[in-house]
């Protein structure tokens, strides 16, 4: 019974590293979180460039020749 509680344990773990672990990318200064693979969702927030002025969020984003939708915009996304 022992085993049986550290290998759920240890699944457990497992899938949390793994969700934890979602993929971003950046596109022209923004940067996009895939929310849904299956979906094929993005959230965004600023990237690691510093933009002004106004701004226009596309509504795709490409990233490794996937097209994906701009769902979300992350919270405080833009705030300096």
């Amino acid at each position: 019974m022992k085993n049986l509680k550290h290998l759920a344990a240890n699944v457990v773990l497992l899938l949390y590293c793994v969700t934890a672990s979602a993929q971003t990318f950046e596109v022209d200064g923004l940067s996009y979180t895939v929310t849904s693979t299956s979906d094929m969702t993005v959230s965004v927030k600023m990237g690691s460039v510093n933009l002004s002025g106004d701004l226009v969020i596309p509504s795709t984003v490409i990233s490794d020749d996937k097209a994906y939708f701009v769902t979300s915009i992350e919270g405080q996304a833009f705030y300096d």
